[in-house]
């Protein structure tokens, strides 16, 4: 009995593997084609992150400002659906009522409250870069420009993950470079629809966490006031690409 059930969780689990990157590749396939037609979007740096992944085998965490609710299809677009540039998303709470209309969506989704971070949820978060899998995340939280704040916590997770490891855990920043109205408060859905807006998806190189912690060295501030201004620098270095 025991080697059946054995035999009926592999089966399943190569069942559900084969699901997995069908729908990641059919959905990564569809919004390329959408992002084509209203945004002529093209996409540079690509070969970088999956270079990475050739060379050490290891994950990297993926990071892009939020000025549109565009920015998050834009991520698969951008890292193409090859399975070793494939994401896992970090997404705020109350996006779950939409993705779960989406079958298998939640495979690719960690929830977070951005107000309250849980401890659980950035043991998650570092579980999932653990077990190779790579993290997209969007430092800003929103898009509206008033509520702005870094989450220092994706500073956290990646000096975690390369204590467990000891290996060194990459950042790729994407740069989402627009022409025309986009993004809070002046994009409009007609704009896109005409396309009036133009978007360049740009891949830089690999950004590490001691290049970050040289910004607050020597510094006395706490370990918070520390990862904040990290993330600040991390962004700085986004909007360079």
């Amino acid at each position: 009995m025991s080697s059946l059930k054995i035999t009926f969780r592999k089966t399943k689990q190569a069942i559900d593997l084969v699901l997995n990157d069908a729908f990641y590749r059919i959905v990564t396939y569809l919004l390329f084609l959408i992002s084509r037609l209203l945004f002529r979007v093209r996409i540079y740096g690509r070969e970088k992150p999956l270079n990475w992944r050739k060379q050490h085998h290891l994950p990297f965490v993926v990071v892009a400002r939020h000025k549109s609710y565009w920015d998050i299809p834009f991520l698969p677009v951008a890292f193409g659906p090859s399975l070793k540039n494939r994401l896992k998303y970090v997404a705020k709470n109350e996006l779950k009522v939409f993705f779960q209309l989406i079958p298998l969506s939640n495979n690719f989704i960690i929830y977070i409250d951005r107000d309250n971070p849980k401890k659980s949820t950035i043991e998650e978060i570092i579980k999932t870069l653990k077990d190779g899998n790579n993290v997209a995340i969007f430092p800003e939280g929103t898009t509206v420009p008033e509520n702005k704040k870094f989450f220092g916590g994706i500073i956290l997770v990646v000096k975690k993950v390369e204590q467990m490891t000891g290996q060194e855990i990459p950042i790729f920043a994407l740069n989402v470079k627009t022409k025309g109205p986009y993004g809070k408060p002046k994009g409009k859905w007609y704009y896109y629809l005409s396309r009036m807006v133009e978007a360049d998806l740009r891949i830089g190189g690999p950004i590490f966490y001691r290049d970050l912690e040289k910004v607050v060295k020597n510094k006395e501030l706490t370990k918070a006031q520390k990862r904040a201004v990290m993330v600040e620098e991390l962004l700085r270095k986004v909007d360079q690409i």
